[in-house]
């Protein structure tokens, strides 16, 4: 089992998330920790984005998945450094969606410092 941490924030209007997961000194492939992710946040209701995004250079995924209760779920996916983030939002029906959480993430560096990566 690797370590990992969940920060939660809650709203009148929706739930946030940000998984942390780190596999320092673990052999991990990037893509399938990626993958694997997906395929979780994908099982939670019926996908009507789920694609390629990068943050700040850096490549991950991103989807938006709508429950059966009809709440809308935005994900974001990436991996670096060893560790995997998962940024979740989810909104019950009739609100905005939660997409500025995504938005709101930057990468940084240990200094504290923006990451851009080149694509």
């Amino acid at each position: 089992m690797v370590p990992g941490r969940v920060y939660t924030a809650d709203t009148e209007t929706g739930h946030y998330t940000l998984t942390a997961v780190s596999f320092s000194g673990e052999p991990t492939d990037s893509l399938t920790a990626v993958s694997h992710a997906a395929a979780i946040l994908r099982a939670k209701g019926a996908p009507t984005y789920d694609g390629y995004h990068a943050l700040d250079g850096v490549p991950g995924w991103m989807m938006s998945v709508t429950t059966p209760e009809g709440r809308l779920n935005q994900s974001f996916i990436l991996f670096i450094d060893q560790r995997l983030y998962i940024a979740e939002g989810s909104v019950a029906p009739g609100n905005p969606p939660p997409s500025n959480f995504q938005q709101s993430i930057t990468v940084i560096d240990p200094a504290g410092e923006r990451i851009q990566l080149n694509n």
